[in-house]
């Protein structure tokens, strides 16, 4: 790279070429700092414009509502030296891959944040379109808000879903129970239990053959904590009903949640039957 241009007469308006020149020499000591990023990564350094594809989330969604998060979104190339990916060419980097860390470390991306690890909030955040969006991918524009402040706007690509690398129903086998979870809802309505369990994801090949994933959280809404609920209408005289958990190694349909480990489930509360 060649050292940026110096000016030695006259100035512009308000702003004079000493001025000038000492954001060129300013800017000059970084280009190293760029060059040894750009060589590290075995890439060229370029620019990025103001109109990105990225993936939002709300991550303060208490205090700032109306905020997301955001990164910009990372393909992986092959791998090299100075990123040593472990998944395939021309595939999206998400934050549960066994690379990321690695990924996150070296790879050139532009990021937003609603607060910083002080609390504070920043000015990188994003604001969506769609009120119903929570978390996914999106355009993301550079724009001027009313005030004259640089703003970002996130344009879903698939409005009002909870998504990342898509939003999947899959088969997934129960481990076994972890705990209990209770959603709370905004409005002050009552919480929803699930029960917790590990799982595996299954992806059925053929007609006689399967892979299974790694280890999965399920949350499985289907036991109420009213034992009255989706209980059969006729029980014979005699007979004590108890609601049970799902057995290790039952396989259920579950939907994944973004790119979380995560997968939800709702099942007919099972139960035992005792006969007296």
């Amino acid at each position: 790279m060649t050292d940026l241009p110096r000016f030695h007469s006259g100035r512009l308006g308000p702003l004079d070429f000493q001025t000038l020149n000492e954001m060129m020499r300013r800017l000059d000591a970084l280009r190293p700092l760029i060059e040894s990023v750009s060589v590290k990564n075995g890439t060229e350094f370029s620019t990025l414009g103001d109109v990105l594809i990225v993936y939002a989330k709300k991550t303060n969604p208490t205090e700032y509502p109306d905020r997301f998060a955001w990164r910009q979104a990372i393909v992986r190339g092959e791998s090299t030296p100075s990123i040593p990916v472990d998944g395939a060419a021309d595939t999206l980097a998400i934050e549960t891959d066994d690379d990321w860390e690695t990924i996150e470390e070296n790879a050139q991306y532009r990021s937003g944040i609603v607060v910083d690890e002080e609390g504070n909030a920043t000015d990188s955040y994003a604001v969506c379109v769609d009120p119903t969006f929570v978390e996914g991918y999106g355009i993301l524009f550079a724009l001027h808000r009313t005030d004259g402040r640089r703003c970002w706007l996130l344009v879903p690509i698939i409005a009002g879903e909870i998504t990342g690398g898509g939003t999947t129903v899959s088969l997934v086998r129960v481990g076994g129970v972890t705990g209990e979870s209770y959603l709370t809802n905004d409005a002050g309505g009552n919480p929803i239990r699930a029960i917790v369990y590990s799982a595996t994801p299954i992806v059925v090949q053929n007609e006689k053959s399967y892979s299974q994933g790694s280890t999965v959280t399920l949350l499985d809404f289907g036991q109420s904590p009213d034992e009255n609920v989706n209980k059969p209408t006729t029980v014979p005289d005699g007979a004590v009903l108890t609601s049970r958990t799902l057995d290790p190694g039952s396989i259920v349909l579950a939907r994944k949640i973004g790119d979380q480990p995560l997968y939800v489930s709702s099942t007919i509360t099972h139960y035992d039957v005792e006969c007296g």
